[in-house]
Protein backbone atom coordinates (compact mmCIF):
# COMPACT_ATOMS: atom_id res chain seq x y z
CA UNK A 1 0.00 0.00 0.00
CA UNK A 2 1.26 3.46 -0.88
CA UNK A 3 1.81 5.80 2.06
CA UNK A 4 0.11 9.13 1.44
CA UNK A 5 0.35 12.46 3.26
CA UNK A 6 -2.96 14.28 2.68
CA UNK A 7 -2.64 18.07 2.72
CA UNK A 8 -5.79 20.22 2.76
CA UNK A 9 -5.56 23.36 0.63
CA UNK A 10 -7.97 26.06 -0.49
CA UNK A 11 -9.01 25.41 -4.09
CA UNK A 12 -7.43 28.03 -6.31
CA UNK A 13 -4.76 29.06 -3.79
CA UNK A 14 -1.02 28.64 -4.12
CA UNK A 15 0.68 26.67 -1.37
CA UNK A 16 4.24 26.32 -0.10
CA UNK A 17 5.31 23.27 1.88
CA UNK A 18 8.59 22.98 3.73
CA UNK A 19 10.29 20.23 5.67
CA UNK A 20 13.68 19.21 6.97
CA UNK A 21 15.07 15.91 5.74
CA UNK A 22 16.41 13.94 8.74
CA UNK A 23 19.55 11.87 8.81
CA UNK A 24 19.58 8.40 10.36
CA UNK A 25 20.14 9.79 13.86
CA UNK A 26 17.23 12.26 13.74
CA UNK A 27 19.29 15.41 13.08
CA UNK A 28 19.00 17.43 9.87
CA UNK A 29 20.70 15.82 6.87
CA UNK A 30 23.33 18.11 5.33
CA UNK A 31 22.26 18.16 1.66
CA UNK A 32 25.60 19.23 0.18
CA UNK A 33 25.91 17.48 -3.19
CA UNK A 34 22.33 16.20 -3.15
CA UNK A 35 19.54 17.10 -5.59
CA UNK A 36 15.76 16.91 -5.32
CA UNK A 37 13.05 16.15 -7.83
CA UNK A 38 9.43 15.09 -8.02
CA UNK A 39 8.16 11.77 -9.28
CA UNK A 40 4.66 10.44 -9.79
CA UNK A 41 3.23 13.91 -10.47
CA UNK A 42 -0.47 13.69 -11.30
CA UNK A 43 -1.70 15.25 -14.57
CA UNK A 44 -3.64 17.89 -12.61
CA UNK A 45 -0.37 19.20 -11.08
CA UNK A 46 2.01 18.69 -14.02
CA UNK A 47 3.98 21.91 -14.55
CA UNK A 48 2.38 23.47 -11.47
CA UNK A 49 4.56 22.04 -8.70
CA UNK A 50 8.28 22.57 -8.09
CA UNK A 51 10.81 21.50 -5.47
CA UNK A 52 14.13 22.93 -4.33
CA UNK A 53 16.65 22.71 -1.52
CA UNK A 54 16.49 26.11 0.15
CA UNK A 55 18.92 25.51 3.05
CA UNK A 56 21.61 22.93 2.20
CA UNK A 57 23.35 22.58 5.61
CA UNK A 58 20.03 22.47 7.50
CA UNK A 59 18.51 19.87 5.16
CA UNK A 60 15.49 22.05 4.38
CA UNK A 61 13.45 21.42 1.23
CA UNK A 62 10.67 23.65 -0.15
CA UNK A 63 7.82 22.63 -2.45
CA UNK A 64 5.78 25.29 -4.24
CA UNK A 65 2.42 24.60 -5.84
CA UNK A 66 0.95 27.24 -8.15
CA UNK A 67 -2.65 28.32 -7.73
CA UNK A 68 -4.86 25.82 -9.56
CA UNK A 69 -8.45 27.13 -9.77
CA UNK A 70 -9.65 24.01 -11.56
CA UNK A 71 -7.99 21.53 -9.17
CA UNK A 72 -10.15 18.40 -9.14
CA UNK A 73 -11.38 16.77 -5.96
CA UNK A 74 -9.12 14.19 -4.32
CA UNK A 75 -7.61 11.64 -5.00
CA UNK A 76 -6.30 13.11 -8.24
CA UNK A 77 -3.70 15.65 -7.05
CA UNK A 78 -0.48 13.96 -5.99
CA UNK A 79 3.30 13.99 -6.25
CA UNK A 80 6.21 12.26 -4.53
CA UNK A 81 9.37 14.18 -3.47
CA UNK A 82 12.67 12.39 -3.98
CA UNK A 83 16.17 13.17 -2.76
CA UNK A 84 18.93 12.16 -5.18
CA UNK A 85 22.27 11.34 -3.54
CA UNK A 86 25.67 12.64 -4.58
CA UNK A 87 27.83 10.44 -6.77
CA UNK A 88 28.89 7.28 -5.00
CA UNK A 89 25.89 7.08 -2.66
CA UNK A 90 23.74 4.00 -2.83
CA UNK A 91 20.16 5.08 -3.44
CA UNK A 92 17.67 7.93 -3.64
CA UNK A 93 15.49 8.71 -0.61
CA UNK A 94 11.77 8.97 -1.26
CA UNK A 95 9.01 10.47 0.85
CA UNK A 96 5.43 9.27 0.94
CA UNK A 97 3.18 10.48 -1.83
CA UNK A 98 1.69 13.91 -1.10
CA UNK A 99 -1.96 14.40 -2.02
CA UNK A 100 -3.46 17.87 -2.13
CA UNK A 101 -7.08 17.83 -0.98
CA UNK A 102 -8.98 20.97 -2.06
CA UNK A 103 -11.57 22.46 0.24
Amino acid sequence: MTRTARIPINRGSAVTLGFTWPDGAGAALNLTGWAVDLSEVSPSLAGRVSIQIDDIPAGHVRIDVDAVPDLPDAPYNWFRPRLIPPAGATRALTLPRFELVPT
